[in-house]
């Protein structure tokens, strides 16, 4: 092989070093073909080579919504024809429908906190998930498989997403109404279980139990659902008669054994308040007694110090 290699070697060259997972110098190779090809006018050579080096791009930190679809308009002009990549033979359409559809998913990245727009996120992500359920379904994801050697179908993205969604409508709702809130995670446990994700079924069950708990505020008797949100838990000494004296309520208004009780959000917001207040004058008196010291201090280092000087003459 000569020292100037043609186009068609570098495309060769580029998918030599996909199988060996070098997908950045894979890139650079499918790059250069590209401008051999155009230089020539091998159109069928560069539309080929300027797609492998779209979903080259695609690997390590690529994954990004332009890059995604970037790759998607270079893979169109490809249509119906299968493509090498790797050791996988693969549709080119196939592509741009996994470059379309997770593009929409990288575009809703980053969780909003207002309730109105958890919603309309929650929205999004359902519709996504759809996408990837009907229009990949059981097969396997190109990319993810290509890059971190991970086999995730369409129907598991779609779970994944259903959750998420779920999610988003369970932290829209916690503040009006925690027991659906509750039941929002529910149905997130029952996706990320499909989804075959015990991190996230976890964590949707913290969510349950902590969402759905009721207790008795110890301070003022209110009934509240809903553990840090609208209640919270406050360290304390309880004894058993002190549990006795408060126990006209099914509720808790303290655990059992007695070292916490349970204070509503609008009484545990008061004594935090109270107590920041108490904490910020007794630190505005604590400064102002060392001003006054160091000011005294002063004092007595400007009368030695003119004594000094006195002295000398």
């Amino acid at each position: 092989m000569g020292l100037f290699k043609s186009s068609d070697e570098l495309l060769e060259k580029g998918l030599d070093l996909v199988e060996q997972k070098e997908f950045a110098k894979a890139q650079d190779a499918f790059e250069k073909s590209a401008e051999k090809a155009e230089k020539k006018g091998e159109k069928e050579v560069l539309v080929l080579s300027k797609a492998l080096a779209s979903i080259m791009a695609l690997s390590g930190q690529g994954r990004t919504y332009q890059n995604l679809i970037n790759a998607q308009q270079a893979l169109a002009p490809l249509g119906e024809k299968d493509i090498k990549i790797g050791l996988k033979t693969i549709k080119a359409s196939v592509l741009v429908t996994e470059c379309a559809i997770t593009a929409e998913e990288l575009s809703v990245q980053g969780v909003p906190t207002t309730s109105d727009a958890l919603v309309q996120r929650a929205g999004r992500l359902q519709s996504i998930g759809v996408k990837f359920q009907t229009q990949i379904g059981n097969e396997a994801l190109f990319f993810p498989a290509l890059f971190s050697n991970k086999n995730e179908t369409g129907i598991q993205r779609s779970m994944r997403l259903f959750a998420e969604s779920q999610e988003n409508m369970a932290e829209a709702t916690v503040w009006d109404d925690p027991k659906k809130a509750a039941e929002y995670y529910q149905n997130a446990v029952n996706y990320w279980k499909q989804a075959g994700d015990a991190a996230g079924e976890s964590r949707g069950l913290s969510k349950v139990d902590q969402y759905s708990l009721s207790v008795k505020c110890w301070f003022c008797g209110r009934e509240i659902t809903g553990e840090n949100v609208h209640f919270f838990p406050m360290n304390s000494e309880v004894t058993k008669l002190l549990a006795k004296t408060n126990s006209d309520s099914p509720l808790q208004s303290a655990n059992g054994a007695g070292n916490y009780i349970f204070a509503c959000r609008g009484c545990y917001s008061a004594i935090s308040k109270k107590a920041d207040e108490i904490a910020i004058g007794y630190h505005n008196i604590a400064m102002s007694r060392i001003t006054d010291v160091q000011n005294n201090l002063q004092a007595q280092i400007n009368d030695l110090r003119n004594a000094l000087n006195n002295h000398r003459h």
